[in-house]
């Protein structure tokens, strides 16, 4: 099978981004002080919606998953792992970062823990000749900033006009313009980015 051009958007571990030439690439990566402990448990919502909350001691989350099972966010400090948070502890931070007068929150059985890394990465540019990265393949976005989906699909608005506007002209300059509006950084300042070649 042959194609004039790849959109590669088949994530950060995807066969796309493995096959770019890194040495030709600029990877800018910003790594947060935190992380998140995600986890799931068998307790029905506490709410009919999404509840973000902002504590003093950090961020919680509650999100609906059935009416048996609420995942729930809790941020930690950096070095923590999962062992230094048993179920007695999550449930005490969750109960104040989370309380409202009047609300309740449920609990039961937590069933699943990870340690989310609290990491963002761009790298540019975002295309290799006809290979055009999108979405996550070019940028990992942390979920805290809610922008991965979003983001992916201005990638591929951005690459459809590029690819109609090379159509129409037949000038290759017309496909330089993918990287530059579409990236992330565009625009913006790098300071609190880590630039590194990878």
């Amino acid at each position: 099978m042959h194609a004039e051009f790849v959109a590669g958007a088949d994530g950060q571990h995807g066969a796309a981004r493995a096959s770019a030439p890194w040495e030709l690439f600029t990877e800018y990566r910003m790594q947060h002080e935190f992380r998140w402990l995600t986890l799931l448990a068998e307790a029905p919502p506490s709410s009919d919606s999404t509840i973000y909350a902002v504590h003093p001691a950090g961020f919680a989350g509650h999100l609906l998953r059935s009416d048996t099972v609420t995942r729930f966010h809790l941020q930690v400090p950096f070095a923590d792992t999962v062992d230094d948070w048993p179920d007695d502890r999550i449930w005490h931070e969750l109960r104040i970062r989370l309380a409202q007068p009047g609300w309740t929150l449920n609990e039961g059985p937590v069933f699943s823990k990870n340690m989310l890394e609290m990491q963002s990465k761009v790298c540019e540019p975002m295309r290799h000749g006809r290979v055009f990265l999108l979405g996550d393949a070019a940028h990992i976005i942390t979920p805290s900033g809610g922008k991965g989906m979003n983001l992916a699909m201005a990638d591929a608005a951005e690459l459809d006009a590029v690819l109609a506007r090379f159509a129409e002209s037949g000038d290759e300059t017309d496909l330089d313009v993918y990287s530059a509006r579409a990236s992330p950084t565009s625009g913006r300042r790098r300071s609190s980015a880590t630039r590194s070649s990878t």
